[in-house]
C-alpha cells in the first residue's frame, strides 16, 4: 500500500505539471462547455439529468482521462524516465495500479466538477427562490457510471500505452477506439430500448437503463483491468520503442 500511495502521488504531480498552458486551457474549455455552457442552454433537462446530460458528462470525462492515460508509460519512455521507474524496487502491481489510481482520481475530479459547475451555473442564473438539486437516484447512478467509465478509460489507456511506441500513436488509437465504443454503446442502447426490449414487452425507465449500463461496464472494467495486469511485464516493456 505504501508503494501504491507513492506511485499515485508521483503520477498526480506529473499530471499537474505536464501539458503546460495548452493542457490547462484544454481542460478549462472542456469544463466550461460541459459544466457551464451546455447546462445553461438546457438547464431544465440538466437539472433532471436527462438523456443528453449524462452521456455528455461521461463522454467529456472519458476523453480527458483517456488522453492523460495515453501518456502513462510511453510518455515515461519519451522523457527517458521509464528505465529508472522499472529499475526501482516497486512491485509490478504497485506501478500499474498506482498509475491507474492517479487517473481515476483525476477523472473523479473532472466528473464531480462538471456536476457541481452545472448546478452552480443554473442556480445562479435561473434562481427560483428555492434551492433545487439533482434527483438523488439519478445522481448516484451518474456517479457510479462515472466511476466505471473512468476506470475503463484509465485501464484501456494504460493498456494501449504499454504497447505503443510513441505517445501520438497511443493517443490516435485511443481517440478512434473511444469514438467507436461511445457510438457503439449509444446506438446499441438506443436499439435495445427502442426496438428489442419493447418487442419482448419490456419497458425500462431511465434509472433502470442506467443500472443495466452500470452492470455491463463493470464487467468490461474487470476484463480490461485484468488484461492490463496480465500484459504488464517489465522485460517486454523495456524492449518496446528501441
Amino acid at each position: 500500500m505504501k508503494d501504491f500511495s507513492t506511485m499515485i502521488l508521483k503520477e498526480t504531480k506529473e499530471m499537474l505539471s505536464q501539458g503546460g498552458l495548452t493542457g490547462y486551457l484544454t481542460s478549462l474549455v472542456f469544463l466550461a462547455v460541459g459544466g457551464v455552457v451546455y447546462p445553461l442552454i438546457s438547464w431544465s433537462s440538466w437539472m433532471q439529468l436527462g438523456s443528453l446530460a449524462i452521456p455528455l458528462i461521461l463522454f467529456l470525462t472519458f476523453q480527458l482521462v483517456v488522453s492523460s492515460a495515453a501518456d502513462s508509460f510511453v510518455g515515461e519512455r519519451e522523457r527517458h524516465t521509464l528505465e529508472t521507474l522499472l529499475a526501482s524496487r516497486m512491485p509490478d502491481r504497485a506501478i500499474l495500479l498506482g498509475k491507474i489510481g492517479a487517473l481515476v482520481g483525476y477523472g473523479l475530479g473532472i466528473n464531480l466538477s462538471l456536476l457541481l459547475l452545472g448546478w452552480l451555473a443554473i442556480t445562479i442564473v435561473h434562481w427560483q427562490e428555492r434551492l433545487v438539486f439533482y434527483p438523488l437516484d439519478l445522481l448516484l447512478l451518474t456517479l457510479g457510471l462515472g466511476l466505471v467509465v473512468i476506470i475503463l478509460a484509465a485501464s484501456a489507456g494504460v493498456l494501449v500505452s504499454l504497447r505503443s511506441a510513441t505517445a501520438r500513436q497511443a493517443q490516435q488509437m485511443l481517440a478512434v477506439g473511444g469514438l467507436v465504443v461511445t457510438f457503439g454503446v449509444t446506438f446499441g442502447l438506443l436499439e435495445l430500448t427502442s426496438s428489442l426490449l419493447p418487442s419482448l414487452g419490456i419497458v425500462l425507465s431511465l434509472a433502470q437503463l442506467l443500472a443495466l449500463l452500470l452492470g455491463l461496464l463493470t464487467v468490461i472494467d474487470i476484463i480490461v483491468l485484468t488484461l492490463a495486469l496480465v500484459r504488464f511485464q517489465r522485460s517486454r516493456l523495456m524492449l518496446i520503442g528501441k
